[in-house]
């Protein structure tokens, strides 16, 4: 009679444990859900507006699968209707040499003539992009946020 008892209380504790731990991979993923949502909107406020604000406009969650979440530019259309590469934050973000420019990429993207183009390309020649660190700047803010998320969703799980 006592093994049987045995034998259903260790059935119930399996179950028990592996209810928790639905409830505990439930939680992260709402946590995660929570803060893409924040620091996208946040990193939206940080990004700096530029002459199109094509980069603004680009965050978003881009990726979304169990255990993660992509926050940053999506590398969708620009403004008027050009392609926003995705490589182009982390110019934003670290700064960058002076460099000559594509003249038809920009002419593209800003909706320019091409003599105006060249005029821009020339002054991106001339002169360093300084960081604008507005990636960075979001996550220390989030982190903190993040962290007492998990504190309550591991609190919720426990009790």
């Amino acid at each position: 009679m006592q093994i049987i008892a045995e034998i259903r209380g260790e059935k119930q504790l399996l179950a028990d444990l592996n209810r928790k731990s639905n409830q505990f991979i439930m939680g992260v993923e709402t946590a995660l859900d929570e803060t893409a949502k924040m620091t996208a909107i946040r990193m939206k406020t940080e990004a700096p507006m530029g002459t199109t604000g094509d980069l603004m406009r680009s965050i978003d969650v881009i990726t979304s699968q169990p255990g993660l979440r992509v926050i940053g530019p999506g590398g969708g259309m620009g403004s008027r209707g050009s392609p926003l590469p995705k490589s182009y934050a982390i110019y934003v973000e670290e700064g960058a040499n002076a460099h000559w420019s594509n003249v038809s990429d920009i002419a593209n993207r800003m909706t320019v003539s091409s003599d105006e183009a060249f005029l821009i390309a020339r002054a991106i020649s001339r002169r360093c992009m300084l960081p604008v660190k507005f990636a960075e700047a979001t996550f220390e803010q989030i982190l903190p946020i993040f962290e007492r998320v998990v504190e309550s969703m591991v609190a919720k799980v426990v009790s």
